[in-house]
Order: C-alpha cells, then structure tokens, then sequence
C-alpha cells in the first residue's frame, strides 16, 4: 500500500482510479465478494485519510454497472469487469490464477464420468496458491461463462461443479487468451441482440401497419353502417314494415 499511496500524492484521476482498483482487490481477496462503494469510500477517507471520488473513478473504470442506477449512490457495488482487473499487477496474477483453474477443471473432467466437483483444498495444492487468492479466483469465476455449474462457499472453503461447457475453452493459453476470447463472446452476444432488436422493431411496424389495415377496413363498415341507418328504405321500414319499404327501394332504383 505505500507504492500505491506514494503514487497518489497529487491524486490525480489516474492515480485515484488505480486507488480504487487496488482496493477493490484487495476486498475481493480478504473476503470473496466484491465491495461496495462506501467500503471503499470509507477506507479512503477515515483509514488512509486521503480524498478520491469513489463513484466517479467507478464510473471511468466500468460504466456498466453490476447492480444500481449507475453509481448514483454509495450503496451500489462495484464489480469491474476481467479487462479492468488486469490492469494492475496484482489483478493479473488473480487472471492467471483464473487461466490455472480453468485448465485443471478441464483435465479432470476429460478424466471423469459426468460432471466433477473442485474444491478450494484441491486449488490450492494443485496450483499452490493461497486461500485469499483462491476465494477471489471462485468469485471471478462468475465473469467467465462455460466453467462451474452451481456449488457452495462456506468460511471454510468452497466446492464448485464442473461444467460440461468447460471444454469450450480446449486450448486456453493465458490470461491474454482468456480477455480475448471473453471480447469475442461478448461481441457475439451483442450482435445477436441487435439482430433480435431489429426483428422486434419489424414486427412492431408490421403489427401497425396491421392494425392501421384493420381501422380502415373498420372505418369503410362504420361509413356503411351509417348510410344504412340513415337510408330511407330502412327508416321505413322500422316504422310502416315490410311491404312499403319495398316500393320505396324498388322506386328509389327506378329513378337511379
């Protein structure tokens, strides 16, 4: 923390930023979530007692937000994507740590019948790491689709199912690799969607352009029902009957 807080002496937005990230790291690691931004807040400005604009430095780190209305409040929380995590060292080893766990869940289930479990025990002594870095890693897993179906996290470690999907990233070379593919995905994703915009809006103007059909033809009956109510040969009829309203159309088409 003094490299960080040697770099912050003019806190510049920059500087504030990789504040920001480097703490949002670190919770990550002391407690497997990712923060709110009053966590953050408050330990800038009571532990460290420096001065940095929390929710503006999230909203240049990642303008979507996790959850909220865009970090109009200290209550959201912040959870920057892969890309951003990597920005500073310490998020890339944490990326790296990711890559490791992908492949080893991948040899295991080419390895097994069905679907294998992982738990943080087996993480950690296959790949030697830490337990703080293995309760970041379980939660970055959420960033990276294909990889666990369902499992659990307790104060004494986690357990994760392996996905059948995990062999969807067959090849993975590094945390490189892994940002990449992920841009691709996501790419995909919104192309698919734009795509199922369009067909929304065509159906759209097609429903109007439907329902404006359907007025028409409504208008032309209302027109007729009108006319057929104001036609002598109908008042007639309501009041003299049958017969008479007869002679009165059969002379009505005489003079046309």
């Amino acid at each position: 923390m003094s490299l960080v807080l040697s770099i912050l002496i003019e806190m510049e937005s920059s500087a504030e930023d990789e504040l920001v990230l480097s703490l949002t790291i670190e919770h990550l690691k002391e407690f497997g979530g990712w923060p709110k931004l009053e966590d953050l807040h408050q330990r800038i400005r009571q532990e460290l007692h420096l001065r940095a604009d929390v929710q503006e430095s999230a909203r240049r780190l990642a303008p979507t937000p996790f959850v909220g209305g865009g970090y109009s409040y200290l209550g959201e929380t912040f959870a920057p994507p892969l890309e951003v995590v990597a920005r500073i060292e310490e998020g890339r080893r944490l990326l790296e740590c990711l890559v490791g766990f992908i492949k080893m869940a991948g040899v295991k289930y080419e390895s097994y019948r069905g679907k294998p479990e992982v738990s943080s025990d087996e993480f950690e002594e296959r790949l030697g790491v830490d337990p703080r870095t293995a309760r970041a890693v379980r939660e970055l897993m959420h960033s990276v689709p294909w990889v666990t179906d369902g499992g659990y996290s307790n104060e004494e470690g986690w357990s994760v199912t392996v996905a059948h999907e995990i062999t969807r990233w067959d090849g993975l070379l590094d945390g490189e690799d892994l940002l990449s593919r992920l841009s691709k995905i996501r790419s995909e994703g919104e192309q698919h969607m734009a795509a199922l915009t369009r067909a929304k809006q065509r159906m759209i103007r097609l429903d109007d352009v439907a329902d404006h059909e359907d007025e028409k033809v409504l208008s032309r009956w209302d027109r007729l029902a009108n006319y057929l109510e104001t036609h002598p040969v109908i008042r007639i009829l309501a009041v003299l009957g049958i017969p008479i309203a007869l002679v009165v159309g059969i002379v009505s088409l005489i003079k046309v």
